[in-house]
């Protein structure tokens, strides 16, 4: 009797890779392929989770923008901006309008901009259309300064009881500079003293980039803060104070394109020159090299990205990098990254109208 067929089984350890030829792909990847999740435990290929539809805004506009404050008693609260207005939302269905802006605007909310001290979220705009604002969880307002004219941003971090804005107008657009506040007072800036022994270790202060390109990123990693320039170099902060605080180069050639094209993943930053996605890891101990480059495996479908939206998702440990008009998302799961051989690349497609 003829010996029975067995079944044959594919096991999928790893995501999409293109880059090698057909022949040199490991069997436990694929070449192509969209909507999978990836596991490193799990060989095989699962169907990512649905998009779902978690609320809509009142006045149907589009979702341009957050900002998320938790008080030190545990307290939460969520800001949505919906075209020209903001609003707070409960996580389901509840929209109740706050404020409004300019519908221009691209607000930007996270959690390390909250002064703790105040229990307040400081919110930039992107675009810089409406001044920075701030939300104490009941009133939404402009945010308190000392200086003499409107004050915007495109990006804020506090960190070591100071606020941090990166690509700052106040009268004058500056786009290379950072500004740095007081010592636990926020509130109190200067575009007048750069860091110097003439100043109190507590003041605030100045610093323009190096490179005097606009200021496309401030992220932190490796504990350092890292400050990016648009196409150009990656630095970092050195110095303790107001004294002797000054920008060092870090990378001189990151080339980092998109005002959100730098992410802290945990253990990394992950970060988005035009046609490619690097690791801050790879940088560091290798340089400008192939082995800084994550996105080796996807390389074909990204080499015309002209710029990158970049976000990381603690929960799952997945980063979901948008590409500049490009109606797709690539995912890159860390699970798999972290000590595997094979692509962590997923490609995530959806038929929903944009």
């Amino acid at each position: 009797m003829a010996d029975e067929l067995q079944p044959v089984v594919l096991a999928f350890g790893g995501g999409v890779n293109r880059r090698k030829r057909a022949f040199d792909i490991d069997p436990q990847e694929c070449t192509d392929g969209q909507n999978f999740d990836l596991d490193h435990q799990f060989f095989a290929l699962h169907r990512r989770n649905a998009i779902e539809l978690r609320g809509t805004a009142p006045n149907a506009g589009e979702i341009r923008g957050y900002a998320q404050l938790q008080k030190r008693d545990g307290t939460i609260t969520t800001l949505i901006q919906a075209g020209a207005n903001v609003y707070t939302w409960d996580g389901f269905t509840t929209f109740t309008l706050v404020g409004t802006i300019s519908a221009a605007s691209r607000l930007r909310g996270a959690r390390d901009q909250t002064f703790q001290l105040e229990d307040i979220v400081v919110i930039t705009d992107l675009e810089k259309a409406t001044v920075v604002q701030q939300w104490n969880g009941t009133a939404l307002s402009n945010f308190t300064h000392n200086l003499s004219q409107p004050l915007y941003a495109k990006f804020l971090k506090v960190r070591g009881e100071r606020g941090y804005f990166g690509n700052v107008q106040s009268g004058t657009d500056t786009p290379h500079v950072l500004l740095l506040s007081a010592l636990s007072d926020i509130h109190t800036l200067t575009v007048s003293n750069r860091p110097s022994s003439s100043l109190s270790a507590a003041d605030p202060a100045f610093i323009p980039t190096p490179d005097l390109k606009p200021i496309n990123g401030l992220e932190e990693g490796f504990a350092q803060f890292i400050i990016s320039t648009q196409n150009g170099k990656l630095f970092v902060l050195s110095g303790s104070d107001a004294q002797d605080f000054k920008i060092d180069d870090l990378f001189p050639g990151s080339f980092i394109s998109g005002n959100e094209a730098m992410v802290n993943i945990g253990n990394d930053v992950l970060l988005g020159p035009a046609g490619r996605l690097d690791l801050l890891s790879g940088v560091i101990q290798f340089g400008d090299v192939q082995t800084d480059d994550v996105s080796v495996p996807i390389q074909p479908f990204i080499n015309d990205v002209t710029g990158w939206t970049l976000a990381y998702d603690r929960s799952t440990q997945k980063a979901y990098c948008f590409g500049d008009n490009h109606d797709e998302i690539w995912v890159l799961h860390k699970s798999v990254l972290n000590g595997s051989k094979f692509s962590p690349w997923g490609h995530w497609k959806t038929s929903h109208g944009t």
